[in-house]
């Protein structure tokens, strides 16, 4: 499946770099590595996250634990990544 990014998912994986770089510039490339990892799993299985309100779906990653918001769009054999966040930053809802 392709995978696409909306403008807040991008935004929301930049300001993980924006907050890891200084502090800690080799774990930046692990959770950036751990991120990627679980986009890939979700393009290979799309529909193991657990369902969310709106057609939204979340995956977690196996290492650092981010949370992957994401939308499966079956007719143009797509996957939207909407928002990628640390389990410990507030969410717009509650997860389920």
């Amino acid at each position: 499946m392709k995978v696409r990014y909306t403008a807040e998912a991008n935004a929301n994986i930049a300001a993980i770099a924006r907050f890891l770089r200084p502090r800690s510039p080799s774990g930046l490339l692990n959770v950036r590595a751990d991120i990627r990892a679980g986009i890939a799993r979700i393009a290979e299985n799309p529909l193991a996250g657990r369902e969310q309100a709106n057609g939204v779906r979340k995956a977690v990653t196996k290492r650092y634990s981010y949370l992957i918001y994401y939308a499966v769009v079956t007719q143009e054999d797509a996957i939207d990544i909407v928002a990628v966040q640390h389990p410990a930053q507030q969410r717009p809802t509650e997860d389920t």
